[in-house]
């Protein structure tokens, strides 16, 4: 990972896109400054009609039985893309608060200016966890570079 300055704030740069990120920064419904730890870069052409089908790949197998509050979180996730252009450079915050809380937010433009849901079910938190840091993840590169910053901040 590269780190820059650009007025006052940080950003680091995904080796395999050059695209940058910021390395701190505050959004709406979280009380302290979030801190990047890793990033990662993933491919998949889809139509946004196809974002269910998407999700469904990635999540439901994760899910082993889903309950009624599993299948509410996932229409309320499933929500947040329908009619929204998904163009390139679109950036998708997940912060989890806890184990059954996630704050999802999307941007085109940068940081996001405010919350875009929120989903409420450890089930389904804790198969989006595992979409990108289980034993199968749809970004390695996003995995190890987080591990690696964990690693950097836990010396």
């Amino acid at each position: 990972m590269k780190f820059s300055c650009v007025g006052s704030a940080e950003y680091t740069e995904e080796p395999a896109t050059k695209a940058r990120f910021q390395t701190s920064l505050n959004l709406p419904g979280c009380s302290t400054s979030l801190s990047l730890l890793g990033t990662g870069y993933r491919e998949k052409v889809f139509a946004i009609i196809g974002v269910k089908g998407a999700l469904d790949e990635a999540i439901s197998p994760r899910l082993k039985e889903a309950t009624s509050l599993d299948k509410s979180a996932l229409s309320t996730f499933r929500s947040i893309f329908q009619g929204r252009p998904l163009k390139k450079g679109t950036s998708i915050f997940f912060t989890g608060l806890d184990p059954s809380k996630m704050l999802v937010y999307v941007s085109s433009d940068g940081t996001p200016s405010s919350l875009d849901a929120t989903i409420e079910s450890e089930n389904v938190t804790s198969a989006l966890f595992d979409v990108f840091f289980g034993d199968a993840p749809v970004s390695p590169s996003l995995k190890t570079s987080v591990a690696n910053g964990l690693e950097t901040i836990l010396k």
